[in-house]
């Protein structure tokens, strides 16, 4: 477990603070990078364990908690039910190398805000930001422009481009 506030711009930008739990380095490495690249977001916190992971969602109080499904000791799931719990205004998203409806609604159902396999997260990660904190489209976090709405269960979610300048 250890404080990684280097990691995503420290500035008045920062809308959203994150924490990833994840018992991979190489994973919790590669969640973190992808999470510190969306603009607005600060990876606050890594723990390798869920025991650790709650730890540090107790003390750091972050908007958003990735976490790993499996892990030893406590398990995602067994995380983001107590996260539930404790800290109902943040929102947890289970992440995992398993693909399907059938880990989706178990993660749904332990108290899991939304579902994202691994293979499919940097895809998917600038929409869950809008669909789980129904940020505004007219305040899009800086070098993010809004540009259709897609629907996701049935609700309208601005698909997102990174705006880049030409040199």
């Amino acid at each position: 477990m250890k404080d990684v506030s280097e990691l995503g711009p420290d500035s008045l930008t920062t809308r959203f603070r994150a924490l990833v739990v994840e018992d991979s380095r190489i994973s919790m490495r590669a969640v973190s990078n992808l999470i510190a690249l969306q603009p607005g977001v600060k990876v606050v916190g890594m723990a390798l364990d869920g025991n650790d992971g709650l730890q540090l969602a107790r003390t750091l109080k972050p908007d958003i908690v990735f976490a790993d499904l499996e892990m030893p000791g406590k398990s995602g799931l067994e995380l983001v039910q107590m996260l539930r719990e404790e800290l109902p205004q943040t929102k947890r998203v289970v992440i995992s190398v398993h693909e399907g409806d059938v880990w989706k609604n178990l993660s749904l159902s332990h108290g899991a805000d939304a579902f994202v396999s691994k293979s499919e997260l940097a895809e998917k990660l600038p929409a869950l930001f809008w669909e789980l904190f129904e940020v505004s489209r007219e305040v899009a976090p800086p070098g993010v422009t809004p540009t259709a709405e897609a629907p996701s269960a049935g609700i309208p979610t601005p698909k997102l481009r990174a705006s880049r300048s030409k040199k």
